[in-house]
């Protein structure tokens, strides 16, 4: 497959996914980001790398964004959102921290 092909597939991936993607799940998304005090990410693989894009580009627009694990991630308090990312729903660790984060 050539560069012209492959650009074309995953064009077509994507077109995919926004079909599948009901514009009000994203304005609910957004409404819970903007009233957040601090934005946490998380997530598993190429999951994980697409959240650590994602909180990087909230800090750009200003927002308090943080990916769980680093060193210099502040305590997840009340008024925070946790955002994960996972493609079964059952990865242990993401269970793990989205229970913890429910408690708070």
């Amino acid at each position: 497959m050539n560069v012209t092909e492959t650009a074309a597939a995953a064009a077509r991936e994507l077109s995919r996914t926004l079909e599948g993607i009901e514009e009000s799940q994203v304005e609910v998304l957004m409404e819970a980001i903007c009233k957040a005090k601090k934005v946490y990410v998380y997530g598993a693989g190429r999951s994980m790398l697409m959240l650590r894009c994602i909180a990087m580009r909230l800090m750009h627009l200003g927002f308090e964004s943080y990916v769980v694990g680093d060193t210099t991630t502040p305590a997840f308090e009340k008024e925070d959102l946790l955002i994960l990312g996972s493609g079964s729903g059952e990865t242990g660790s993401l269970v793990g921290v989205a229970e913890k984060a429910k408690k708070i």
